[in-house]
């Protein structure tokens, strides 16, 4: 074979004969591949390509570190260019589809050439795999993750979407959706929305998947990211005006679309023209990053409602009633801590029982609402039909809903308030602000430590109004005027 194939001797790889115990027999003689694997050692790839013309047997050999063949270490190459790369894995495809030889060995952790060629990145190299072998991508890596799955894990998008255009809808569904549930997982955790819609889309029964391996299902991700709803994104009023008044967006649209808020009655030119100045003048205010924010914002309400109009319509057909509910409870319990209203909102709505059910320590979500300062979340109370009962829950250590209003611990979301004094004013009002509604017993009712809620808020709070009172006075001295 007359080609060019890249060099680079001097060069040294991880890749190492052995014949441990467990890999005795799986092949003649190490020594009958000694040239060959200093070959692939230091890149020295014609070497090689000369000794596999010589030995095709050796195209398939599992003769490197755990059970790795010579394509696999081709993949692995630490070649600096990927065009080389890419070229030296055509050739060793080519010979090896040329004597008929398969392309899905496995290394003992059971990753295939394309397994590895997705770590690594190289488009051209898990394209040129799958067009000589279509079965490489419903190939597990030791039975738990196709390979669509790797390359979300990895980070890899583009490998990822191009991946799923080939992925049999089928094998995101086996095991009660396993695959489709970490695919999913994995696209909401990296912001990725159009894989996330499109699998919900072909695979909606994914909205209720979990994996009871690693405990994480679409619902734990979505409800722990609260930067990408309105409600987690803090504004000034004047950009708050123009992401309410002056930015519109449609899901349907295309992203570099901006709609403008510009009143009729003008030529077309004119209009044309007004449009093209607020754009230059939007941009100087920062409208671009205005608009890509509102766009996600957009697309992840869309994904939001897509999930609980399934959560809606099918908790009675769930195949796992038990992990179904393990899985949207802790969702709901991480969204309240977190601030999620929207996913709060939209989940309770698709399911009013998620608002009402005690779980965990007999605590409700509204007990969290109020020990997390959540007064948007808390508000929701009053939609619920058995709003008493609520009120009135208790949880294993005797404390009512007051006293989660009393409690202080680092987790307390006070820190965006200037100032000790502050903080402490703001945590009085909203003791005072849960107390105006609870049932009388609730102020008097001891917990297992023998507090009420109001000596609950007093001990807990010692050292932040000690703290306030020296604030107050530092602040007192230095706007003294001697």
């Amino acid at each position: 074979m007359e080609q060019d194939i890249p060099n680079r001797t001097g060069a040294t790889q991880t890749f190492e004969e052995g014949n441990s115990s467990k890999d005795s027999g799986r092949w003649p003689n190490d020594r009958d591949y000694a040239e060959l694997v200093e070959a692939v050692r230091s890149d020295d790839w014609k070497t090689a390509i000369d000794f596999l013309e010589r030995h095709p047997d050796a195209l398939t050999a599992t003769i490197f570190l755990n059970g790795r063949t010579v394509l696999h270490a081709a993949v692995r190459s630490e070649l600096s260019k990927l065009d080389d790369i890419a070229s030296i894995v055509q050739t060793l495809v080519d010979m090896i589809s040329k004597r008929k030889l398969p392309l899905t060995i496995q290394t003992d952790a059971g990753f295939t050439v394309l397994h590895d060629a997705i770590i690594s990145g190289n488009e051209r190299i898990v394209d040129c795999l799958i067009r000589n072998n279509e079965e490489l991508v419903s190939i597990r890596n030791n039975g738990v993750d196709l390979p669509v799955v790797v390359a979300m894990r990895f980070g890899h998008k583009k490998l990822a979407r191009d991946l799923f255009s080939r992925t049999p809808d089928r094998l995101l569904l086996e095991e009660q959706g396993r695959q489709g549930c970490l695919l999913l997982t994995r696209a909401i955790n990296n912001r990725d929305t159009d894989m996330a819609l499109d699998l919900m889309k072909k695979c909606p029964s994914l909205a209720l998947a979990m994996d009871p391996n690693d405990f994480a299902s679409p619902l734990i991700a979505l409800a722990g990211l609260t930067d990408v709803f309105e409600s987690g994104n803090r504004l000034v009023f004047w950009k708050r005006w123009i992401y309410n008044h002056c930015i519109h967006i449609s899901c349907a649209s295309a992203p570099e679309q901006v709609c403008l808020n510009i009143q009729n009655g003008h030529e077309e030119e004119t209009i044309r023209s007004v449009r093209a100045r607020l754009r230059q003048l939007l941009n100087l205010l920062g409208c671009k990053s205005l608009y890509e924010m509102k766009m996600v914002h957009a697309q992840f309400q869309q994904l939001l409602h897509q999930m609980c109009k399934v959560i809606a319509t099918s908790t009675t057909r769930v195949p796992d009633p038990d992990l179904f509910r393990r899985s949207s409870t802790t969702a709901m319990f991480r969204a309240v801590s977190a601030g999620n209203f929207e996913f709060v909102y939209c989940m309770g709505k698709a399911n009013s029982e998620l608002l009402e059910f005690a779980y965990g320590k007999r605590r409700s979500i509204f007990h969290s609402a109020v020990e997390y300062r959540q007064p948007r979340i808390f508000s929701l109370l009053y939609s619920l039909k058995k709003r008493d009962a609520a009120l009135n829950l208790v949880d294993v250590s005797k404390n009512t809903i007051l006293h989660m209003a009393g409690k202080l611990s680092r987790e307390t979301p006070i820190q965006h308030i200037t100032g000790a004094a502050l903080q402490m004013q703001k945590e009085m009002q909203w003791f005072k602000e849960v107390e105006s509604i609870c049932p009388p017993f609730c102020k008097e009712h001891l917990n297992t430590h023998g507090l009420n809620p109001r000596q609950l808020f007093t001990n807990k709070h010692q050292e932040l109004r000690k703290e306030g009172e020296r604030w107050m006075k530092d602040t007192a001295t230095s706007c003294t005027v001697y």
